[in-house]
Protein backbone atom coordinates (compact mmCIF):
# COMPACT_ATOMS: atom_id res chain seq x y z
CA UNK A 1 0.00 0.00 0.00
CA UNK A 2 1.51 3.43 -0.47
CA UNK A 3 1.60 5.93 2.08
CA UNK A 4 -1.99 7.71 1.27
CA UNK A 5 -3.67 4.34 0.41
CA UNK A 6 -3.17 3.32 4.39
CA UNK A 7 -4.26 6.51 5.58
CA UNK A 8 -7.50 6.14 3.72
CA UNK A 9 -7.48 2.52 5.21
CA UNK A 10 -7.07 4.28 8.97
CA UNK A 11 -9.55 6.89 8.64
CA UNK A 12 -12.21 5.02 7.28
CA UNK A 13 -11.00 1.36 8.54
CA UNK A 14 -11.71 1.96 12.04
CA UNK A 15 -14.09 -0.13 14.50
CA UNK A 16 -15.01 0.23 18.15
CA UNK A 17 -14.81 -2.98 20.14
CA UNK A 18 -16.15 -2.59 24.03
CA UNK A 19 -13.66 -3.58 26.84
CA UNK A 20 -15.36 -3.53 29.53
CA UNK A 21 -17.94 -0.50 29.20
CA UNK A 22 -14.76 1.10 27.41
CA UNK A 23 -15.75 1.69 23.76
CA UNK A 24 -12.18 1.61 22.48
CA UNK A 25 -11.86 2.70 18.71
CA UNK A 26 -9.44 0.43 16.98
CA UNK A 27 -7.22 1.56 14.25
CA UNK A 28 -6.37 -1.41 11.59
CA UNK A 29 -2.63 -2.17 10.35
CA UNK A 30 -3.31 -1.30 6.92
CA UNK A 31 -2.19 -4.22 5.01
CA UNK A 32 -3.63 -6.89 7.21
CA UNK A 33 -6.64 -8.58 9.36
CA UNK A 34 -3.89 -10.57 11.11
CA UNK A 35 -4.55 -10.72 14.68
CA UNK A 36 -1.54 -9.55 16.84
CA UNK A 37 0.70 -8.39 14.04
CA UNK A 38 2.92 -5.91 14.20
CA UNK A 39 2.34 -3.30 11.82
CA UNK A 40 5.65 -3.53 8.74
CA UNK A 41 6.95 0.06 9.69
CA UNK A 42 6.97 -0.51 13.37
CA UNK A 43 8.62 -3.88 12.86
CA UNK A 44 11.10 -2.04 10.58
CA UNK A 45 11.35 0.42 13.26
CA UNK A 46 12.31 -1.98 16.11
CA UNK A 47 15.00 -3.97 14.03
CA UNK A 48 17.07 -0.50 13.12
CA UNK A 49 16.57 0.70 16.57
CA UNK A 50 19.44 0.25 19.24
CA UNK A 51 19.16 -0.25 22.46
CA UNK A 52 18.47 2.28 25.24
CA UNK A 53 21.67 3.03 26.66
CA UNK A 54 20.23 1.02 30.30
CA UNK A 55 22.53 2.02 33.56
CA UNK A 56 24.02 -0.14 35.10
CA UNK A 57 21.91 0.40 38.15
CA UNK A 58 18.77 1.56 37.45
CA UNK A 59 18.24 2.18 40.95
CA UNK A 60 21.18 4.70 41.23
CA UNK A 61 21.58 5.96 37.43
CA UNK A 62 24.40 8.48 37.06
CA UNK A 63 24.13 12.01 35.47
CA UNK A 64 26.58 10.42 32.56
CA UNK A 65 23.63 7.82 32.32
CA UNK A 66 20.80 10.10 31.80
CA UNK A 67 22.33 12.00 29.32
CA UNK A 68 23.25 9.11 27.37
CA UNK A 69 19.66 7.91 27.77
CA UNK A 70 18.53 11.95 26.61
CA UNK A 71 20.73 11.51 23.44
CA UNK A 72 19.20 8.07 22.94
CA UNK A 73 15.75 9.34 22.80
CA UNK A 74 13.73 10.82 20.03
CA UNK A 75 13.48 10.44 15.89
CA UNK A 76 13.96 12.27 12.71
CA UNK A 77 10.57 12.86 11.24
CA UNK A 78 9.32 14.96 8.52
CA UNK A 79 7.51 18.16 8.51
CA UNK A 80 3.61 17.83 6.41
CA UNK A 81 2.58 21.45 7.37
CA UNK A 82 2.40 24.55 5.13
CA UNK A 83 2.30 28.10 5.92
CA UNK A 84 3.08 27.24 9.68
CA UNK A 85 4.95 30.45 11.50
CA UNK A 86 6.83 29.69 13.85
CA UNK A 87 9.31 31.42 16.80
CA UNK A 88 10.59 30.70 20.24
CA UNK A 89 9.96 32.56 23.38
CA UNK A 90 11.09 32.78 26.74
CA UNK A 91 7.89 32.90 29.30
CA UNK A 92 8.79 34.59 32.71
CA UNK A 93 6.56 32.94 35.43
CA UNK A 94 6.65 32.18 39.64
CA UNK A 95 8.44 28.91 38.40
CA UNK A 96 11.12 30.41 36.66
CA UNK A 97 11.77 31.42 33.17
CA UNK A 98 10.36 28.81 30.75
CA UNK A 99 11.71 28.46 27.08
CA UNK A 100 8.34 27.48 24.59
CA UNK A 101 7.97 27.09 20.95
CA UNK A 102 4.86 28.72 19.62
CA UNK A 103 3.18 27.48 15.85
CA UNK A 104 0.74 29.11 13.93
CA UNK A 105 -0.75 29.60 11.08
CA UNK A 106 -2.17 32.75 9.71
CA UNK A 107 -4.19 34.90 12.03
CA UNK A 108 -7.19 34.53 10.36
CA UNK A 109 -7.12 30.80 10.74
CA UNK A 110 -6.26 30.21 14.00
CA UNK A 111 -9.49 29.67 16.67
CA UNK A 112 -8.01 27.24 19.61
CA UNK A 113 -5.12 27.82 22.13
CA UNK A 114 -3.11 24.35 22.75
CA UNK A 115 -0.43 23.47 24.61
CA UNK A 116 1.88 20.70 23.96
CA UNK A 117 3.57 18.63 26.64
CA UNK A 118 6.25 16.55 25.32
CA UNK A 119 7.18 12.75 26.45
CA UNK A 120 10.66 11.08 27.48
CA UNK A 121 10.53 9.75 31.16
CA UNK A 122 9.85 12.82 32.82
CA UNK A 123 14.00 12.76 32.61
CA UNK A 124 14.27 13.37 28.69
CA UNK A 125 13.05 14.53 25.36
CA UNK A 126 12.84 17.70 23.54
CA UNK A 127 10.34 19.84 22.00
CA UNK A 128 12.24 19.63 18.45
CA UNK A 129 11.09 15.48 19.02
CA UNK A 130 7.58 16.56 18.30
CA UNK A 131 8.05 19.91 16.37
CA UNK A 132 6.70 18.83 13.15
CA UNK A 133 3.66 17.36 14.92
CA UNK A 134 2.95 20.43 16.95
CA UNK A 135 3.14 22.03 13.43
CA UNK A 136 0.80 20.07 11.45
CA UNK A 137 -1.34 20.19 14.58
CA UNK A 138 -1.08 24.12 14.32
CA UNK A 139 -2.33 23.81 10.35
CA UNK A 140 -4.88 21.39 10.61
CA UNK A 141 -6.74 22.06 14.27
CA UNK A 142 -6.59 25.86 13.43
CA UNK A 143 -4.83 26.18 16.60
CA UNK A 144 -1.98 28.17 17.92
CA UNK A 145 0.42 25.52 19.53
CA UNK A 146 2.77 26.15 22.46
CA UNK A 147 5.45 23.71 22.59
CA UNK A 148 6.56 23.79 26.38
CA UNK A 149 10.29 23.27 27.49
CA UNK A 150 10.32 22.18 30.93
CA UNK A 151 12.50 21.75 33.10
CA UNK A 152 14.17 17.51 33.53
CA UNK A 153 14.83 15.51 35.70
CA UNK A 154 16.73 14.66 38.35
CA UNK A 155 17.74 18.55 37.87
CA UNK A 156 14.31 19.24 38.40
CA UNK A 157 12.20 16.69 40.58
CA UNK A 158 8.44 16.28 40.92
CA UNK A 159 6.31 18.89 41.20
CA UNK A 160 8.78 21.31 39.48
CA UNK A 161 8.50 20.20 35.93
CA UNK A 162 4.30 20.10 36.35
CA UNK A 163 3.98 23.49 38.26
CA UNK A 164 6.09 25.18 35.17
CA UNK A 165 3.91 23.21 32.50
CA UNK A 166 0.69 24.66 34.56
CA UNK A 167 2.29 28.22 34.56
CA UNK A 168 2.52 27.95 30.83
CA UNK A 169 -1.30 26.82 30.45
CA UNK A 170 -2.05 29.53 32.48
CA UNK A 171 -0.07 32.52 30.46
CA UNK A 172 -1.59 30.29 26.99
CA UNK A 173 -5.36 31.40 29.10
CA UNK A 174 -4.43 34.74 29.69
CA UNK A 175 -2.41 35.57 26.58
CA UNK A 176 -4.49 33.52 24.33
CA UNK A 177 -6.30 36.53 22.54
CA UNK A 178 -3.22 38.38 22.02
CA UNK A 179 -2.17 34.55 20.10
CA UNK A 180 -5.01 35.21 18.01
CA UNK A 181 -6.41 32.72 19.54
CA UNK A 182 -9.73 31.90 21.77
CA UNK A 183 -8.83 30.84 25.30
CA UNK A 184 -12.27 29.48 26.01
CA UNK A 185 -10.83 26.59 23.49
CA UNK A 186 -8.11 25.99 25.21
CA UNK A 187 -6.52 21.92 24.64
CA UNK A 188 -3.62 21.00 26.41
CA UNK A 189 -1.79 17.96 24.82
CA UNK A 190 0.66 15.61 25.96
CA UNK A 191 2.59 12.46 24.95
CA UNK A 192 4.06 9.08 27.27
CA UNK A 193 5.02 11.52 30.31
CA UNK A 194 3.72 14.03 28.78
CA UNK A 195 0.30 12.69 28.89
CA UNK A 196 1.00 12.52 32.70
CA UNK A 197 1.53 16.18 32.82
CA UNK A 198 -1.39 17.20 30.90
CA UNK A 199 -3.64 15.22 33.01
CA UNK A 200 -1.29 16.63 36.35
CA UNK A 201 -2.62 20.50 34.89
CA UNK A 202 -5.86 19.23 34.49
CA UNK A 203 -6.41 18.33 38.17
CA UNK A 204 -4.72 21.47 38.74
CA UNK A 205 -7.14 23.17 36.57
CA UNK A 206 -9.69 24.61 39.61
CA UNK A 207 -11.03 26.98 37.72
CA UNK A 208 -12.64 24.77 34.39
CA UNK A 209 -9.54 26.68 32.05
CA UNK A 210 -9.01 23.94 30.06
CA UNK A 211 -11.58 22.10 27.58
CA UNK A 212 -10.28 19.33 26.25
CA UNK A 213 -6.84 17.64 27.42
CA UNK A 214 -4.95 14.66 25.00
CA UNK A 215 -3.45 11.99 25.97
CA UNK A 216 -1.31 9.93 23.79
CA UNK A 217 -0.07 6.80 25.18
CA UNK A 218 0.31 8.24 28.52
CA UNK A 219 1.35 6.87 32.27
CA UNK A 220 -0.90 7.32 34.80
CA UNK A 221 0.06 5.49 37.84
CA UNK A 222 3.38 4.70 39.22
CA UNK A 223 2.12 3.14 42.42
CA UNK A 224 4.32 -0.53 43.22
CA UNK A 225 0.73 -2.46 43.86
CA UNK A 226 -0.04 -1.10 40.29
CA UNK A 227 3.33 -1.97 38.98
CA UNK A 228 3.19 -5.59 40.44
CA UNK A 229 -0.41 -6.52 39.35
CA UNK A 230 0.49 -5.70 35.95
CA UNK A 231 -0.08 -8.84 33.59
CA UNK A 232 1.55 -9.66 30.03
CA UNK A 233 -0.86 -11.23 28.96
CA UNK A 234 -2.86 -8.31 27.79
CA UNK A 235 -0.63 -8.38 25.02
CA UNK A 236 -0.17 -11.06 22.35
CA UNK A 237 3.50 -12.58 22.33
CA UNK A 238 3.13 -14.86 19.29
CA UNK A 239 4.94 -14.42 16.88
CA UNK A 240 7.78 -11.75 16.32
CA UNK A 241 7.90 -12.64 20.36
CA UNK A 242 11.14 -10.80 21.49
CA UNK A 243 10.60 -8.08 18.80
CA UNK A 244 6.94 -7.53 21.10
CA UNK A 245 8.41 -7.97 24.01
CA UNK A 246 10.74 -5.05 23.70
CA UNK A 247 8.18 -2.93 22.57
CA UNK A 248 6.15 -4.00 25.54
CA UNK A 249 8.87 -3.74 28.45
CA UNK A 250 10.22 -0.60 27.23
CA UNK A 251 8.08 1.47 29.27
CA UNK A 252 7.91 -0.67 31.91
CA UNK A 253 12.14 -0.15 32.23
CA UNK A 254 11.34 3.54 32.05
CA UNK A 255 9.09 3.13 34.65
CA UNK A 256 11.76 1.77 37.20
CA UNK A 257 14.13 4.74 35.99
CA UNK A 258 11.03 7.35 37.13
CA UNK A 259 11.20 6.14 40.19
CA UNK A 260 14.50 7.15 41.13
CA UNK A 261 15.21 10.83 39.38
CA UNK A 262 12.06 11.88 39.74
CA UNK A 263 10.99 11.31 43.07
CA UNK A 264 11.76 12.57 45.45
CA UNK A 265 10.80 10.10 48.05
CA UNK A 266 8.44 6.61 47.24
CA UNK A 267 5.54 8.44 49.06
CA UNK A 268 5.27 10.47 45.63
CA UNK A 269 3.77 7.31 44.15
CA UNK A 270 0.55 7.58 45.60
CA UNK A 271 0.30 11.46 44.98
CA UNK A 272 -2.64 12.22 42.58
CA UNK A 273 -0.06 14.67 40.64
CA UNK A 274 1.81 11.91 39.54
CA UNK A 275 -0.45 9.10 39.68
CA UNK A 276 -3.56 10.86 37.87
CA UNK A 277 -5.54 7.29 37.75
CA UNK A 278 -5.50 7.67 41.57
CA UNK A 279 -7.19 11.23 41.94
CA UNK A 280 -10.53 11.47 43.12
CA UNK A 281 -11.43 14.66 41.65
CA UNK A 282 -11.55 13.47 38.06
CA UNK A 283 -15.17 14.47 37.85
CA UNK A 284 -13.89 17.60 36.81
CA UNK A 285 -11.88 16.31 34.13
CA UNK A 286 -12.77 18.18 30.51
CA UNK A 287 -13.37 16.25 27.67
CA UNK A 288 -10.97 13.58 27.25
CA UNK A 289 -9.08 12.03 24.18
CA UNK A 290 -7.06 9.49 24.74
CA UNK A 291 -4.87 7.43 22.65
CA UNK A 292 -2.56 4.29 22.94
CA UNK A 293 -0.63 1.31 20.83
CA UNK A 294 -1.29 -1.90 21.38
CA UNK A 295 2.29 -2.84 22.17
CA UNK A 296 3.21 -0.94 25.04
CA UNK A 297 2.59 -1.54 28.16
CA UNK A 298 1.09 1.47 29.14
CA UNK A 299 -2.27 0.52 27.44
CA UNK A 300 -3.87 -1.24 30.51
CA UNK A 301 -3.49 1.56 32.64
CA UNK A 302 -4.87 4.37 30.03
CA UNK A 303 -7.78 1.67 29.52
CA UNK A 304 -8.44 1.99 33.49
CA UNK A 305 -8.45 5.70 33.26
CA UNK A 306 -10.78 6.01 30.34
CA UNK A 307 -13.33 3.69 32.43
CA UNK A 308 -13.10 5.84 35.71
CA UNK A 309 -13.42 8.93 33.54
CA UNK A 310 -16.38 7.39 32.34
CA UNK A 311 -17.85 6.30 36.08
CA UNK A 312 -17.37 10.25 36.37
CA UNK A 313 -19.26 11.06 33.57
CA UNK A 314 -16.49 13.05 31.45
CA UNK A 315 -16.82 12.42 27.97
CA UNK A 316 -13.96 10.23 26.65
CA UNK A 317 -12.72 9.43 23.26
CA UNK A 318 -10.60 6.80 23.40
CA UNK A 319 -8.11 4.57 20.77
CA UNK A 320 -5.92 2.00 20.23
CA UNK A 321 -3.34 1.69 17.07
CA UNK A 322 -3.17 -1.89 16.47
CA UNK A 323 0.62 -3.23 15.57
CA UNK A 324 1.78 -0.29 17.05
CA UNK A 325 4.65 0.85 19.80
CA UNK A 326 5.08 3.32 22.16
CA UNK A 327 6.08 6.71 20.68
CA UNK A 328 4.74 5.77 17.08
CA UNK A 329 3.16 9.87 17.43
CA UNK A 330 6.76 11.10 16.79
CA UNK A 331 7.25 9.34 13.13
CA UNK A 332 4.93 11.89 10.78
CA UNK A 333 5.90 10.98 7.19
CA UNK A 334 7.02 8.33 8.24
CA UNK A 335 4.10 6.05 10.17
CA UNK A 336 0.90 7.23 8.24
CA UNK A 337 -0.76 6.17 11.90
CA UNK A 338 1.09 9.37 13.59
CA UNK A 339 -0.87 11.74 10.54
CA UNK A 340 -3.90 9.88 11.24
CA UNK A 341 -3.79 10.51 15.06
CA UNK A 342 -3.02 14.32 14.54
CA UNK A 343 -6.05 14.14 11.65
CA UNK A 344 -7.98 13.03 14.84
CA UNK A 345 -6.90 15.10 16.89
CA UNK A 346 -7.35 18.16 15.18
CA UNK A 347 -10.97 17.01 14.38
CA UNK A 348 -11.76 17.31 18.35
CA UNK A 349 -10.24 20.32 18.73
CA UNK A 350 -12.24 22.07 15.50
CA UNK A 351 -14.74 20.47 17.21
CA UNK A 352 -14.73 22.98 19.85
Amino acid sequence: MTYNECLDKLKNGTYIIDKEGLAIRMKPIPETDEQGAIDERALAWERKCRPCPLPKDLKNPTMTEVKAIRAWMGCKNLDLSNGIISREEVINTTHGKIPVSVYAPSPEKIEAVVVYIHGGGFYGGTTAVVENCCKLIAERGNAVVISVDYGLAPENKFPKGLNQCYEIVKWAYENGKALNGNPQKLVVIGDSAGGNLAAGCCILDTKGLIKLQVLLYPTLIQTKEFYDSWDENAFSMKGETQIKKNMVYSTRLGNEMIKEVYFNCPEDAENPLVSPLLSEELNRMPMSMIVTAEYDALRTEAENYGRKLLDEKVDVIFYRYLGMGHAFFEHPGEFPQSEDCINEICSAIRAL
